[in-house]
């Protein structure tokens, strides 16, 4: 009888095949409604507004933004280094008007006072008297709560913008190579998800 019970693997009951994609579905956050949450973070919180700034011209990750240190923008090469997934380290140029953005908000809005860390974005409030460093997690929801403040009907999460970088630089007619550099994605087969 034990026989019967391994002619095939336990992990085929789990198989599921993926539905096919919809191409007038997407992932990508629309962009009327990521325009409304620049506006709102404009007027709100610099750090936030430079959050999604920096999100919308680096197609990074939400852990990589999260864990941008000071060292790791250079204003005399004007670009930043970027720590990703596994430890992965890579550089993007910065847009003279981004990078203006980014050390407005360093000079002007980063506590600078009971922050003992080099982290470029920290929590709002301080927990012990200083300033913790803003977590992926944090970061994510912070994005969320801001989409529905902002009017959205929903809270889109930072991956969504990472979406919806990939959908601009597809319909500006940039190829599929170029999409995954800017993504920082290792696989094509990744990039596909994306467009």
């Amino acid at each position: 009888l034990l026989h019967r019970f391994i002619d095939y693997s336990p992990a085929e009951a789990l198989y599921f095949p993926r539905p096919a994609k919809d191409p007038t579905k997407t992932r990508a956050i629309p962009t009327n409604i990521l325009n409304d949450i620049l506006d709102y973070a404009y007027r709100k919180c610099e750090r936030d507004y430079v959050i999604l700034v920096l999100l919308c011209r680096t197609g990074m990750r939400r852990g990589a933004c999260a864990r941008i240190e000071l060292s790791h923008i250079s204003k005399s090469k004007h670009q930043i280094a970027i720590w990703d997934k596994g430890g992965f380290s890579w550089s993007k140029p910065l847009l003279p008007e981004v990078e203006a953005i980014v050390w407005h908000y360093i000079d002007h809005a980063r506590p600078k006072k009971d922050c003992p860390h080099d982290f470029l974005f920290t929590s709002l409030r301080r927990e012990d008297g200083i300033y913790q460093p803003l977590s992926p997690q944090g970061l994510s929801t912070r994005v969320s709560d801001l989409c529905i403040k902002a009017g959205a009907e929903k809270g889109y999460r930072p991956h969504t913008v990472r979406h919806w970088v990939a959908e601009m630089l597809d319909e500006d007619g940039q190829d599929k190579g170029a999409i995954q550099a800017m993504l920082n994605q290792k696989s094509p087969a990744s990039t596909d998800n994306y467009i």
